[in-house]
């Protein structure tokens, strides 16, 4: 039975720093979002549509954006045919979704959001929380084995300066970093594979 051999865990984190995890999108610019005060309002496609059409604006947009290409501020724009960007408004055109900062925003001219679910509340990945243990675990490694091994782990330092001499690529190091410390390990016949990494298993 598997709950035999496997057991189940539940671990609460704590963060000690900020913490940022960029989404899908990339970065948005005033193209996409309003801002008010301390907060961003992301806008949504569908309720800008209707908003510029109920204002009758539409051909207006679309002329702005031929215009000014990728300068285009939609909140210069709405500024500039005295729409009120009130609360109401911002929140209508976002659809509810805005993101506080920790200060005025009022001269950003892009953001990169952080990744959210798909009832937009943020998140961290799982892949993300795994790979921050796998390099604390290598921290704890190497400054272990440079106390008990110095002549490995100096080994380790001259191959990191050689990749560097050589521009090789840095994913190619880290590639057999993991091999030699995370999957250095013989299991029904294999080794050295992502069969082997113990944090896969």
């Amino acid at each position: 039975m598997i709950e035999n051999i496997y057991e189940s865990q539940k671990v609460y984190l704590k963060l000690s720093s900020p913490v940022h995890i960029g989404n899908e999108q990339g970065k948005i610019t005033r193209f996409e979002f309003l801002s008010q005060g301390n907060y961003v309002y992301p806008i949504s496609e569908e309720k800008l549509a209707n908003f510029l059409l109920e204002k009758n604006l539409i051909d207006d947009y679309v002329q702005e954006v031929e215009n000014q290409g990728r300068n285009f501020n939609l909140s210069s724009f709405l500024n500039r045919k005295r729409v009120n960007l009130n609360t109401d408004v911002l929140e209508y055109i976002s659809n509810g979704r805005k993101i506080k900062a920790l200060q005025n925003i009022s001269n950003v001219v892009e953001f990169h959001p952080l990744i959210r679910d798909g009832f937009t509340n943020p998140y961290i990945p799982g892949t993300s929380i795994k790979g921050a243990i796998r390099t604390a675990i290598l921290y704890c490694y190497f400054k272990k084995l440079k106390s008990e091994d110095p002549t490995r782990f100096n080994q380790y330092i001259q191959r990191i300066e050689q990749f560097i001499q050589n521009r090789k690529d840095r994913r190619e190091f880290d590639e057999i970093i993991i091999q030699d410390v995370f999957q250095n390990f013989n299991i029904q016949g294999k080794s050295r594979s992502p069969n082997t990494d113990w944090l896969r298993i």
